[in-house]
């Protein structure tokens, strides 16, 4: 089990990604759900036809039709978390987008700082149990993730490009490692993860708002945007093999594809 924590990046790197990619264009709200929405939804009402009716068929014949309602109530609305947060997000690109095009990186980083101290500060509550009714999900919640991606692949920072990679490179060997933790030392879990933020009796998330989750998904988005800006030494050769041709074309089939495996895998 402490393995996965290796993985666990991967929906909040996602996240990052569209942030990247989708805030720093400016497009027209019916051209971006037209362009964008509909390559999210069509694909997954497809998916629902299909489970739907799979499911009816299983319910008839296997273990007998009970109602309308009762075949309601299995409908992957729960199941395909991924799709419902990943939609509901989408759903504010547009605003996000001018929010963040219009800031500067200094509001950019007030944005960042109230994040990290809300996911401390609802971490240290969840350890202890103490009751509170401040909501700063604003800030802490996946939204964040689309914000954060756009603030690091726009940011120059001061340092060498080298440094840069193997600092982020050690940070996600850190925080990875503090992760697993939790599975395998006596550390208690509300300091390594935090999936109480943006749940409540109306809206779920799994993805996880917890201080090493940010580090360790931010340290890998990092480590890849200036790894194919290296020049010298061993990034440089792991920056020829990214760039290569067998390389970048399955880089680029995983990735037409990734939407699909998301969709599979998180039902």
């Amino acid at each position: 089990m402490s393995f996965i924590e290796i993985f666990e990046f991967a929906v909040p790197v996602f996240l990052m990604i569209s942030g990247a990619l989708l805030l720093n264009r400016e497009m027209p709200i019916d051209e971006f759900l037209k362009r964008r929405f509909s390559r999210l939804t069509y694909p997954f009402i497809l998916y629902m036809i299909i489970y739907a009716a799979v499911l009816f068929l299983l319910m008839s014949f296997v273990s007998g039709f009970s109602g309308l309602g009762h075949w309601l109530s299995n409908l992957p609305l729960n199941y395909n978390w991924y799709f419902w947060t990943i939609a509901s997000l989408y759903l504010a690109i547009p605003i996000l987008a001018k929010f963040v095009r219009h800031s500067s990186f200094r509001e950019l980083e007030y944005f960042i700082t109230v994040l990290i101290i809300g996911c401390i500060f609802y971490q240290i509550t969840l350890l202890f149990g103490i009751r509170h009714y401040i909501d700063l999900n604003l800030f802490v919640s996946p939204m964040a993730y689309l914000v954060l991606g756009y603030y690091l692949a726009n940011k120059d920072f001061k340092i060498s490009t080298n440094k840069i990679i193997t600092i982020a490179l050690v940070l996600f060997i850190l925080t990875t490692l503090f992760k697993m933790s939790g599975h395998i030392l006596p550390v208690p879990m509300q300091l390594i993860e935090n999936y109480e933020a943006t749940r409540s009796m109306i809206l779920s998330s799994y993805i996880d708002m917890g201080l090493a989750q940010i580090i360790q998904a931010a340290s890998l988005f990092v480590f890849f945007r200036y790894v194919y800006e290296s020049k010298s030494g061993f990034y440089l050769a792991l920056n020829n093999f990214l760039n290569g041709s067998f390389t970048s074309k399955f880089i680029l089939s995983v990735s037409m594809a990734s939407y699909g495996m998301y969709l599979f895998h998180h039902t």
